[in-house]
Parts: structure tokens; C-alpha cells; sequence
């Protein structure tokens, strides 16, 4: 090689971005030949390095990674005579630099590895980049993990290839059973009313064909048992560098309690606006029963007994007596009926009328209390309080077909600011009355009706529709709240809760 040729590879070899060398297969990796550009790379001239004459290249090797590199280039001397790794350099100005080596064996006439030779570059800049990277790829991890949001994420076929903590807690699956399984067959495979759900009319295959971002209002999805559940969920569709769908992501949130809450408030509006309706109503019609009771009272009075009128008017002050009746049960549904309320100790008052509600029940049925020994007092109206009670005995009576046991259990409750926002009262102490039957129980879809006025589950002629509705417009008059379930063939609760008075302090019975 002449002088011209030589001259020419030290000036490629300068230009690279990195340095090439030869080095003996030592402890010191001791070079004996380095391009220009490790001054670059190192901050060392090349004649510092050559023979170690000023500081060895093994000692450049950042101390945390010599193990590595020293078991990298062995195995790679064992399998083959090439080796490439990355690990960091520590330069002449103390900066710390990632580079990639690249090196081969050169053995001598004996075969032995006596002379290594290669290149090493810098990547500090892509390493950079990737740790930058993996640390945010970490950091959303954690927050997806920690959102209360349900979120899983699908490729363009539709299979499950991440899941959050709070979509497994929800639909009450692991990681391993859900991922690499197809998402609709898992969790959206039918509707609610049980019908089969066609993956082409699901709103998340829409997107994976079609690239739009969906919000769905109202769905269900399924858990692991079968059960449903009602979510809102937004589908988005993720896209690669040429704009190409590849999957989506699916975040989604359980409404039910939402839902539920929904129902409440449009059961409690209906209830106002029937109670409105009803208050009105009656109180107008109680005026002209006065007018009818007064006359015929007066009519009566004025007729001997002989008189063949006499037991004609005696029928109209009945019948205008039982208007009169139910025009007070109206006036209780809508809250309006005048109230006396007094201190009253539930347990001594439940004592007093047991026997009573016992022989209105009959022998066949089995009264039973349980009061909390240590019970606060309230501020009620007894009289319309053994109203309530006695009208929900005569419903369970009815319930359970003369035989059965009814409960009547007293308690302490305290309704926290969200337990007092669903119940719609004040927070604070209440006293519950429960009274159950182990009647027939009242079908799920009847159950939001039995408050209204004239609603009644008896056979017709058994019942008038009024004794619930008196009931819940007593409580809520009251300041409390009325709470029923019920199961088939099983029986019926119904919960009152009315707010006690803890500045006169408890109850002891």
C-alpha cells in the first residue's frame, strides 16, 4: 500500500463517527492502534491510549458495567470470536457516554486470541431517547393501573393485549384469562334482555373498521359469572405512523349505581307529583264532604225513628263518612293531613300494641319483636305511627295467606351525607322499623308502584290501594324515608326510617 492509500484510510477512518481499533486480548485491553476519532468519543488523544501510555481503555468502562462487558465479550470470544454490546464510558471530562461495540477475534498461528479488533460509537443519544421512553411507558403503566376507570386495549382483530387492575375487578377475570382472547366473545357477547349481540353491530368493531372515536351512553357488559352490568364507554381507535388502524382502546366506568340513583329521583318525583295531584284533590273534595256529612247528620237528627226516610239518611252519613275516610288516607299519601307529634319510645310503644296486632293477624300467625335494648326516641305522631304499623301487619296478613311469622325489628342507624343524599333526608341519627313478612313476596317490576294511591297487588275487592301510600306519606311528613324489598315466594320487608332525637338520649326498653 503506498503513502497516497494509507493516507486515504486514515482519512475514512477519521470521519466515522466512531472509533475503529485493534487491541491485545488482555485485562487492559492495551490498543494498539485507534482511529482519530476516539478523541471524540473519549476525550482521549489516541497516543494516550496506545500501549496504556497514559490511561488503559478498560479503565474507561463505567465501574456498575465491567462485569457485563467482561461476560459479554467472553461468551461472544466462546461462540463464535464476534461480540456487540452496549455499556457506558466514563470520558476524560468525567461525562458518562452510552456506546455500542462491535469486535472479533484475532487469532494467532496457535489459534490463540491474542489481538481483538472493532469499532465502538456513540449512542448516547438513542439511549437516551430509550430510557426516556421506557420510563414513561412505566409511568403509564402505573396511572393506568391506577385509574378507577376500566381500560383494555385490542388489535385490529379484536384481541385483548393489555387490561387494567380496575377492568379485572370489574369484570372479575385475571390478566391471564383475559389477554389474547377476543374481547366481544369475552365481555359484549349478548344484551341485556339475553339476545345474542352480532360483533358487526358492536360499536368497538365499528371503530376498528372505520377509525372513529364512539361514546356509548348506556351498555352492558358481562363478568366472568354471566352477570351483567350496566357502563358508559368511549372506544378510540389507535393508529401507526401511516395513519392505519391497528386497535383500539376501550375505557369504560360501572353506571349502576348511577342508574339506580336515576330511578330514585324519577320514583320520588313521581311521588311528588302524584301526592300534589292527589292533596289537591282531596282536600277539595273533603270540603264538599263536610258540607254532605254536616246536612245529612242534621237530616237524620230531625227524622223520628218511625220515619221511612230516617235510615235512608243514616246510609248517606256512612257513605260520607267513609269519603271522609279516604280522603284522610289521600291527605296522608300527599302529606298533608294534620300531624300531633309526640316523644315517642318505639320499644315500650311496639310492647303495648303487640297483643293487639297479634288478635287482628290471628292465631295462625306468629308475631315477633326484635328492639334494640339501647334505642333512641323520636318525634312522631303515635296515633298515625300504629296506623302505619297496623296497615303493614294487615298487608303482611294478607301476604302470607293467614299463616306465616311476621318480625318487627327495631334499630340505630346514622345516614352519613351520601347515604343521606339517596335516601332524600337530612343526615344524621334515624331509627329503623322493620317489619317482614314470609309471605309471596311482590314481583320486581311491581315493587316501584306499590307507594302510589289505588296501586294495590290484592285480588279486587281485597283492598283499597291506600295502606302503603298512607304509610310513605306518614314517614316522609315525618322527616324520615320508606325503603322496601321483597322476594319471591320468600316474603317482603318494608323499612322505615324516622329521624330521632339523640338530645333527649336513648331509649332503654
Amino acid at each position: 500500500m503506498n503513502g497516497d492509500s494509507i493516507t486515504d484510510v486514515r482519512g475514512f477512518l477519521a470521519n466515522l463517527p466512531g472509533m475503529v481499533y485493534r487491541c491485545r486480548n488482555d485485562a487492559y485491553w492495551t490498543m494498539l492502534f485507534v482511529s482519530e476519532a476516539v478523541e471524540r468519543l473519549t476525550g482521549y488523544r489516541a497516543e494516550e491510549l496506545l500501549g496504556n501510555r497514559t490511561v488503559a481503555y478498560a479503565d474507561l468502562v463505567f465501574p456498575a458495567d465491567v462485569a457485563l462487558v467482561n461476560e459479554k465479550v467472553r461468551e461472544g470470544l466462546e461462540k463464535g470470536g464476534h461480540f456487540n454490546l452496549e455499556y457506558r464510558i466514563c470520558r476524560a471530562d468525567g461525562e458518562i457516554r452510552w456506546v455500542w461495540e462491535q469486535g472479533n477475534a484475532m487469532p494467532n498461528r496457535n489459534g490463540d486470541i491474542s489481538l481483538l479488533e472493532g469499532y465502538i460509537t456513540d449512542i448516547t443519544k438513542r439511549k437516551t431517547a430509550e430510557l426516556r421512553l421506557s420510563q414513561m411507558q412505566r409511568q403509564s403503566a402505573v396511572i393506568l393501573q391506577s385509574v378507577t376507570e376500566g381500560i383494555h386495549g385490542i388489535d385490529r382483530d379484536g384481541r385483548l393485549m393489555f387490561v387494567n387492575a380496575a377492568a379485572l375487578s370489574m369484570l372479575g377475570y385475571t390478566s391471564e384469562e383475559m389477554l389474547g382472547k377476543q374481547s366481544h366473545a369475552l365481555v359484549h357477547h349478548h344484551r341485556k334482555n339475553g339476545s345474542l349481540y352480532p360483533i358487526t353491530e358492536c360499536p368497538v368493531f365499528k371503530t376498528l373498521r372505520d377509525g372513529r372515536v364512539r361514546r356509548v351512553d348506556e351498555d352492558y357488559f358481562f363478568r366472568k359469572d354471566g352477570s351483567p352490568f350496566a357502563v358508559e364507554y368511549v372506544v378510540s381507535p389507535t393508529v401507526d405512523f401511516s395513519g392505519m388502524v391497528t386497535g383500539a382502546v376501550v375505557s369504560f366506568s360501572d353506571i349502576t349505581q348511577r342508574l339506580a340513583l336515576e330511578e330514585q329521583l324519577l320514583q320520588a318525583q313521581r311521588m311528588d307529583a302524584l301526592g300534589q295531584l292527589t292533596g289537591g284533590i282531596a282536600h277539595d273534595f273533603n270540603n264538599l264532604l263536610t258540607v254532605i256529612l254536616g246536612n245529612a247528620e242534621l237530616l237524620e237528627e230531625s227524622l223520628t225513628d218511625d220515619d221511612e226516610k230516617k235510615p235512608l239518611a243514616g246510609m248517606v252519613v256512612k257513605a260520607a263518612q267513609r269519603g271522609a275516610d279516604l280522603t284522610q288516607a289521600l291527605l296522608a299519601f300527599a302529606r298533608k293531613q294534620p300531624l300531633e307529634p309526640k316523644v315517642v319510645d318505639i320499644n315500650e310503644l311496639l310492647g303495648q300494641i303487640k297483643p293487639f296486632l297479634q288478635r287482628a293477624l290471628g292465631e295462625q300467625i306468629l308475631v315477633d319483636l326484635s328492639c334494640d335494648d339501647i334505642l333512641y326516641r323520636i318525634h312522631v305522631d303515635p296515633v298515625q305511627l300504629e296506623s302505619a304499623l297496623l296497615n303493614l301487619a294487615i298487608n303482611a296478613r294478607d301476604a302470607m295467606n293467614g299463616s306465616g311469622r311476621l318480625l318487627i325489628r327495631t334499630e340505630n342507624h346514622w345516614l352519613s351525607v351520601s347515604e343521606a343524599q339517596e335516601f332524600e333526608v337530612s343526615k344524621g341519627a334515624y331509627v329503623e322499623i322493620s317489619v317482614s313478612d314470609s309471605g309471596r313476596g311482590i314481583e320486581p317490576e311491581l315493587l316501584e308502584r306499590v307507594f302510589e294511591p289505588f296501586f294495590t297487588t290484592k285480588e279486587r275487592g281485597k283492598g283499597t290501594g291506600l295502606g302503603l301510600a298512607m304509610v310513605y306519606g306518614f314517614v316522609r311528613q315525618s322527616g324520615g324515608q320508606v325503603r322496601i324489598r321483597s322476594i319471591v315466594n320468600k316474603g317482603t320487608t318494608v323499612r322505615l326510617f324516622l329521624p330521632a332525637l339523640i338530645g333527649l338520649g336513648r331509649a332503654v326498653s
